[in-house]
């Protein structure tokens, strides 16, 4: 596919026929496929190249959709807060030149990478405000791609029932066998990840299953691991550890023939945490630590807090108490300061349960009490969330009435309109269907008239030969037959 690519990228370069747009459309092209290889370094380079071509030729539109890809790299990465920006600027450029199609798109990254930065709030008005673009100019696939950023960001804050919901809608306006394989596959990732948070273990596997068997069609890598370590997740939730182990161990090997560091290190932490719930402390360490020096180096601060949980478990359970406090208290410090809601939670009990087995009672009291106002402030938000986003199916089911009873006016109006010319048209035409109708009259008339005519002159004239033939023939008696 590439090297077919990079094969029409040289004949159109050396083609002086070749339009601008034609050779960035191909150059857009191969960052893409680098990106889809996970070659994100090649990726980068691509894209300068076509960042330069577009500055050259005065294509604004690339330029943004440089942008646009460089977020993307960014994000499959896990590099959200540099992909953020990209995204933005990438949305600005795209509304202003009414590509909407594209603004939307660029609105629907953004969103995933700030739910993925835990600022959920700014997260959900980029996907509300993307559905709002797609659904006013009818892109009906943007529209579908939006609810499921919903149903994304419903999930990670707990809303999972809503988060469905939003999934299931998505089928409305995409359904899943007109869907692109791409398509077909992240449809049915998301909903495995909804029946996950639902603890609905074997249609979570069932759906896992399917997006699995089309991302290995794809042969994009970043899909194949990311389907692998969710298949690994539930199974290790469903208690069936040998799957979940060769799951996870795939990954890893996928991950690292990508050459994914901070994928491989979250493959790593799936087969850490797997030891971890069999109780096999020392090799879940051994895993977790591994996991934990690479993303030290990465600086992904949101992984590495998540493994650094596990790796306190994993001391608890060998008795190391004073390490596990260590890397809890470290974790309890990022959890507050990202609001990270369910890695506080994890923080806080590992935390309570470490007191108790140290026997300070009165530090665990403490932070009992700390849980319990956290569990209070995020049934909180969730009811917050929760009425904010009924709020808004209120006010979009609002608008849609004020769109249909303008349309139902409009439709009144025009028809209306219609009636209005049909009449002025039927009139016009009875007009003309009357002067015809008294033309034939007045043509029938004057052609009787002309024909009583016709016979009265030949009556005459027939009155008039029959006299002179009278005449002639008294004529004729009166003369003697010898003249």
């Amino acid at each position: 596919m590439l090297v077919e690519i990079e094969r029409e990228i040289s004949l159109a370069r050396a083609d002086n026929k070749t339009l601008p747009v034609e050779l960035a459309d191909l150059l857009v092209k191969k960052v893409d496929t680098l990106r889809k290889m996970s070659r994100h370094l090649d990726g980068m380079q691509a894209l300068e190249l076509l960042r330069e071509f577009a500055r050259e030729h005065q294509l604004t539109f690339y330029l943004a959709k440089a942008d646009y890809l460089e977020g993307m790299l960014f994000k499959e990465r896990g590099e959200y807060q540099r992909a953020i920006p990209k995204f933005e600027a990438a949305e600005a450029v795209f509304a202003k030149l009414n590509e909407y199609k594209h603004q939307v798109r660029a609105m629907r990254r953004a969103a995933f990478s700030l739910r993925s930065n835990g600022d959920l709030e700014q997260a959900i008005a980029y996907a509300e405000k993307a559905l709002e673009i797609a659904k006013r100019h009818q892109l009906n696939n943007e529209i579908a791609r939006a609810l499921g950023t919903l149903a994304d960001i419903y999930s990670n804050i707990g809303l999972y029932q809503e988060a469905l919901d939003y999934d299931l809608e998505q089928f409305k306006y995409q359904p899943i066998e007109s869907a692109s394989l791409e398509g077909r596959s992240n449809s049915f990732y998301a909903l495995a990840e909804r029946y996950m948070r639902l603890e609905d273990y074997v249609s979570a596997k069932e759906y896992f299953h399917k997006a699995l068997v089309i991302d290995r069609k794809l042969n994009v890598p970043v899909y194949i691991g990311h389907s692998l370590v969710k298949l690994s997740q539930v199974y290790r939730r469903a208690q069936e550890y040998d799957a979940a182990m060769a799951f996870a161990q795939e990954a890893q090997v996928v991950f690292g023939s990508a050459n994914i560091a901070r994928h491989v290190a979250w493959a790593k932490s799936n087969v850490g945490n797997i030891y971890l719930d069999q109780k096999r402390f020392a090799e879940a360490i051994h895993h977790l630590a591994d996991a934990e020096a690479t993303l030290t180096l990465l600086d992904e601060k949101s992984l590495l807090n998540k493994i650094k949980v596990s790796l306190a478990k994993a001391h608890i359970g060998l008795g190391d108490n004073d390490t596990a406090e260590d890397y809890l208290m470290s974790v309890l410090a990022f959890a507050k300061s990202s609001n990270s809601y369910n890695l506080l939670v994890d923080t806080l009990e590992g935390l309570v349960k470490l007191m108790k087995d140290k026997a300070d009672y009165q530090r665990a009291f403490e932070f009992q009490l700390t849980l319990s106002d956290e569990k209070v402030k995020k049934n909180a938000q969730i009811y917050s969330f929760r009425t904010a986003k009924q709020k808004h199916s209120l006010e979009t089911i609002g608008k849609d009435a004020e769109i249909k009873i303008l349309e139902a006016e409009k439709l009144h109006s025009e028809l209306k309109l219609k009636e209005e010319k049909i009449r002025k048209r039927s009139a016009v035409t009875a007009v003309v269907l009357l002067s015809v109708l008294l033309l034939i009259v007045l043509y029938v008339l004057y052609s009787r008239r002309k024909l009583a005519n016709m016979r009265q002159a030949m009556l005459a004239e027939c009155i008039e030969r029959r006299n002179q033939l009278v005449a002639g023939v008294s004529h004729e008696l009166r003369t003697p037959f010898s003249v």
